[in-house]
């Protein structure tokens, strides 16, 4: 079944008025046509079956009408990888390839020895961008939520929006605990975060020893960052019992 991301504020109607880019995506790029059913999911968790239905003559659009009662699809886990900022495009992968995991949320952090800096004017059409590639990766993985996104911010300011989390985790090479041997328990949010191509600084390394954090590392050769961010957090997402 096809799926498709409907917006929050049509998605209890029992007719949905298709935008112009939602009847660009189901008619041109899905091929669908009148009468073929597709799957609506509002981004929050929620979905329900849908039956594209003609152009309307009074309103000139086209519409859908709901098939069933929203139910609840395929979520997140209560996962969320901290990632420093990365060069060039290795954010989008990493978006897409945690969000086809299962990883419930994506908190981005400026490290001091980041290569990538999002300039204050850049932010809001970086975040658009990035929440795009997030609502992509969920519709193609059938999941009915995206993960959260939170732009990049630093290190005090992310460890103080994680405090509350039940584990917190970063990637260390030279750290005495292996991730493959931690045992988690289930339920409770956790948050692993993982360092930029330079690696996470000694002064920050102490914040976050000094903050409750836990540093473990991998049993396998060092990795780059973005390698490091998608195993890691597949080995999580296995100790949590998702996958």
């Amino acid at each position: 079944m096809r799926r498709c991301p409907i917006p929050e504020a049509h998605f209890k109607e029992e007719r949905l008025p298709l935008t112009s880019e939602l009847t660009r995506y189901l008619c041109i790029v899905l091929r669908l046509r009148v009468g073929d059913q597709f799957i609506g999911f509002d981004g929050q968790g929620w979905e329900r079956r849908y039956e594209l239905e003609g152009a309307d003559e009074a309103s000139e659009g086209r519409w859908a009408r709901a098939l069933e009662p929203a139910r609840q699809g395929r979520i997140g886990a209560p996962l969320t990888l901290c990632y420093a900022v990365p060069k060039g495009e290795k954010i989008d992968l990493v978006a897409r390839q945690i969000t086809e995991l299962g990883v419930g949320g994506l908190s981005l952090w400026a490290a001091s020895r980041s290569v990538a800096i999002w300039k204050r004017e850049k932010v809001k059409h970086k975040r658009a961008r990035l929440e795009k590639v997030l609502s992509e990766a969920a519709r193609q993985s059938g999941r009915a939520d995206v993960p959260s996104l939170s732009p990049p911010a630093p290190l005090k300011e992310l460890i103080s929006a994680h405090a509350g989390f039940e584990l917190r985790l970063y990637l260390d090479p030279r750290a005495s605990s292996d991730l493959s041997s931690l045992e988690l328990q289930a339920g409770g949010q956790v948050a692993l975060l993982v360092g930029p191509e330079g690696g996470v600084s000694p002064e920050e390394l102490a914040l976050l020893d000094r903050a409750g954090w836990r540093g473990v590392a991998l049993s396998c050769p060092v990795l780059r960052t973005e390698t490091a961010a998608v195993v890691g957090a597949a080995l999580v997402l296995e100790k949590m019992g998702w996958l």
